[in-house]
């Protein structure tokens, strides 16, 4: 049988996500782990234990996830349903289970983005 952590691991081996930082409850037993990088691009950067994350990495479970399963489940969208059909400038063909999964093939980083005005920004995100 595959651990928990064999598969967080794997994700980090298959560069799927550069790292994890975790823990795993089972009634009053905690387990945690940290292992894989904080970033890939622009560098390599170490991942540590009590690294801070910002709040996108917490919006998209807390939030978007749960809007989108509301969504879901009232059939207003569907998981393979091209995301252009909600933001038609976006012109990839990638679809919402894509999107959510990671599995887009999209580049996630966008050079020099803190510097680009907000026109260009959004510019780079749709394209």
């Amino acid at each position: 049988m595959v651990t928990v952590w064999q598969q967080l691991n794997g994700l980090v081996n298959d560069r799927l996500t550069p790292g994890v930082s975790a823990a795993v409850v089972a009634g009053a037993r905690v387990t945690t782990a940290v292992f894989g990088e904080a970033t890939w691009q622009p560098t390599v950067t170490p991942l540590r234990s009590g690294a801070l994350y910002d709040l996108a990495s917490l919006t998209k479970v807390l939030g978007t996830t749960n809007l989108f399963l509301q969504a879901l489940a009232a059939g207003r969208v569907g998981l393979d349903q091209p995301l252009r059909e909600w933001l038609p400038a976006f012109t990839q063909p990638t679809t919402f289970r894509q999107a959510l999964t990671h599995t887009s093939g999209l580049e996630g980083y966008i050079p020099h983005r803190d510097d680009l005005p907000p026109a260009a920004l959004r510019q780079a995100l749709l394209t």
